[in-house]
């Protein structure tokens, strides 16, 4: 999660998730269902670097790292997940 997005500012500082960490982990999603994980671990690491406290982003992220074989990062996020 060290290479993120940083020209994107967020739009709104509300309690509410930015657009575009939205639309990132959408993206995420999506590459998950493909089994493209190193490609969906990228988009969630760049919707948490708009948002930190994206709790569906940290979900995302704990997907691809499931994914990718790396259990105690997964639930690392997983755990964030739910704190936020």
């Amino acid at each position: 999660c060290q290479k993120v997005i940083r020209s994107v500012m967020m739009a709104d500082m509300s309690d509410s998730p930015n657009v575009h960490a939205v639309e990132l982990h959408r993206r995420a999603e999506a590459a998950s269902d493909l089994n493209r994980f190193e490609q969906a671990k990228a988009l969630a690491c760049d919707a948490l670097a708009i948002d930190p406290n994206y709790g569906d982003a940290h979900a995302s992220l704990g997907r691809a790292h499931l994914g990718l074989g790396h259990s105690a990062e997964a639930e690392q996020e997983f755990r964030r997940a739910l704190e936020t």
